[in-house]
């Protein structure tokens, strides 16, 4: 092939080829040696080649490299003709041009080959850590899923224990409640209205002395012991009637003394004027203590009517009714003939008076007078004997009442109590079995929940074990694809690296005669490394874009982990609990995981931006 000359109105370009043959001009005259010089004349510079339509930075970045790269190899060439040649001409210095152009052209494929490996590595990582995001966000969810069952199930526990916890405590206050309703029910029968209207103030406070007193006898007869306590009350009432009968003794006795003083007087002087006003004032006197007595001993009557009432408001039978009746019937007539003894004595009084009246002398009032006393005192002792009578026969009545009581309470009482407490028991122990069914019936429930749980628990672990064996078999997949990517790209490199060998070795052969055709080549070869630079930095940015993108996932399950408390995670029993635990020691493995595969990352574009550094700074 020969070579092109340039035209007359050409002007020769400097090229890298160019530089290979100085000028005959710049040759020494006083060296004829040199005359095969005319061989490496600079030969001009061949028409350029068709240059691909490639206008991006890239290119021009590129372009400006192979400039800066062939001034380095004309100043060279240059240096090396300058220098005076005094021995034979040294082998033409294109042959070791061309040795450093095929190590620069190596060095690159080099440098590419060993891109290529990293970009596989890279892309196999991203692709990895791609899936293990995939598979952990899956088992995050699925955890969470699991942690929301076993929060549901540990709410509907803690729902049931508190509603068992306020069931039981409702029957512990419903058996109080029923407890103090049975223990006061005959108390509130005794709080009936008590009348208001009394004679006297004595009466008043003796009546409501009486009464308490017989609300506590009836109080402790219904708690169980009522023969005791009747019997007091028996002995206080026999002491109090004891205690009026001396008084209305003692009263009538100073009555007597009154009349025998007013009938000493009257005998004395004889007045018959002071001797009627005398009679007038005794019958006064005489009926007033009559209605006075009369009154005291109907109120007695009433307070003993009042108390055996109550005494009698359970009675089923009306036997101790009968029995009041029987006692008020007696003691109305032995009031009756008391009445009727004191007008008898009130009458013989007056008749005593009336011969008092008539006859005047002093030894016939004196007679009078004694037989009046006499008299007198016979009627209190027969009246005492009959007041005697009516005690014993009021004590017999009671006695006989109270025995009439008792087997009342025996007989209705006690057996309605003992029905009352039986269906109480009944009714209690029927709401302690519900209570007993609805507590099985919760731990039944408890139970199947609890079972419910492991089996999912066990599914997740089966899970797990599926997704470990899975990214077991990725990993496995990824390293074979490595590999293979690795066999290639060597296959790849040493397929290239025969065919520049062959190339070079054509090169070398005729370097100025295929000038033209090696210029192409190497453009070709450039516009291909031209890729290569785009898809480095297409590469540089996915990474950056992925550190991104694992660094905000680190940052979110970081944040996530920090949510849970450990406290509360040690709180959670049973093999959903375990459970739960492992897995989010597992993220927290996953998290330094990903950390060190997001070190890794930046270390391989650290590399990347070290080994073409000189590329990416002029960008």
């Amino acid at each position: 092939m020969s070579l092109r000359q340039p035209g007359p109105g050409e002007k020769p370009k400097s090229s890298i080829f160019s530089a290979l043959s100085p000028a005959p001009a710049a040759a020494p005259k006083p060296r004829p040696a040199a005359a095969p010089a005319p061989a490496a004349a600079p030969v001009p510079a061949p028409a350029s080649a068709p240059k691909p339509a490639l206008e991006s930075e890239a290119l021009t970045a590129l372009k400006l490299k192979m400039e800066a790269l062939e001034k380095k190899l004309i100043e060279q060439a240059r240096a090396a003709a300058a220098s005076p040649v005094y021995a034979a001409p040294p082998p033409p210095p294109a042959r070791s041009q061309d040795n450093e152009l095929l190590k620069k052209i190596a060095e690159l494929e080099h440098r590419l080959a060993d891109f290529g490996h990293s970009a596989a590595l890279s892309a196999s990582q991203l692709k990895n850590i791609e899936e293990s995001k995939i598979s952990a966000r899956r088992e995050i969810e699925d955890l969470l899923k699991a942690v929301r069952e076993q929060q549901k199930y540990s709410g509907l526990d803690r729902q049931m224990h508190e509603q068992l916890e306020r069931a039981w405590a409702r029957a512990e206050e419903v058996e109080k409640k029923l407890m103090e309703f049975y223990a006061s029910v005959l108390a509130l029968e005794t709080r009936r209205t008590e009348s208001a209207d009394r004679a006297s103030d004595k009466t008043a406070s003796a009546m409501e002395l009486f009464s308490q007193r017989l609300e506590g006898l009836e109080r402790k007869i219904w708690e169980g012991s009522p023969a005791g306590d009747l019997h007091a009350t028996q002995e206080e009432f026999f002491r109090r009637v004891k205690d009026e009968v001396s008084r209305q003794e003692a009263a009538h006795e100073i009555f007597l003394k009154e009349i025998s003083a007013r009938v000493d007087k009257l005998a004395a002087n004889d007045p018959a004027g002071e001797l009627r006003a005398a009679q007038d004032e005794f019958f006064r006197s005489a009926r007033e203590e009559a209605a006075r007595q009369a009154a005291a001993q109907e109120t007695f009557r009433a307070q003993i009517a009042d108390s055996i009432n109550r005494m009698t408001v359970n009675d089923p039978a009306g036997e101790l009714r009968a029995a009041q009746d029987k006692f008020f019937a007696r003691a109305r007539e032995e009031a009756q003939r008391q009445a009727a003894a004191q007008q008898a004595f009130q009458a013989e009084i007056a008749g005593t008076v009336g011969k008092l009246v008539v006859s005047t002398p002093a030894g016939e009032l004196r007679a009078a007078q004694d037989e009046f006393f006499t008299r007198a005192r016979e009627e209190d002792a027969k009246r005492a004997a009959a007041q005697e009578a009516l005690r014993l026969e009021m004590i017999g009545g009671i006695k006989e009442s109270s025995k009439v009581f008792k087997e009342i309470f025996e007989n209705y009482v006690r057996v309605e109590m003992e029905l009352l407490g039986n269906k109480i028991y009944g009714e209690t122990e029927a709401l302690r079995r519900e209570m007993a069914a609805a507590t099985d019936e919760s731990r039944k429930f408890l139970r199947e929940q609890s079972a419910f749980a492991s089996e999912k628990a066990v599914e997740f672990e089966e899970i797990a074990r599926a997704n470990s064996l899975k990214a077991d078999a990725v990993t496995g997949a990824l390293d074979a694809a490595a590999r293979s990517q690795a066999a290639a790209l060597d296959d790849f490199s040493r397929r290239l690296q025969t065919r520049l060998v062959a190339m070079n070795a054509d090169f070398s052969a005729a370097v100025k005669a295929e000038n033209d055709a090696r210029f192409e080549k190497f453009g070709a070869k450039y516009a291909d490394a031209l890729l290569s630079v785009t898809f480095i930095e297409n590469f540089r940015a996915a990474v950056s874009e992925s550190l991104d993108k694992f660094g905000n996932y680190g940052v979110q399950l970081v944040s996530f982990l920090k949510e849970v408390d450990p406290e509360q995670m040690e709180k959670v029993s049973g093999v959903s609990g375990m459970m739960v635990r492992r897995q989010f020691a597992a993220m927290k493995d996953m998290l330094g995981t990903l950390d060190a595969q997001i070190s890794r990352l930046r270390g391989i574009k650290r590399g990347v931006e070290e080994k073409f550094g000189d590329i990416f700074k002029d960008r």
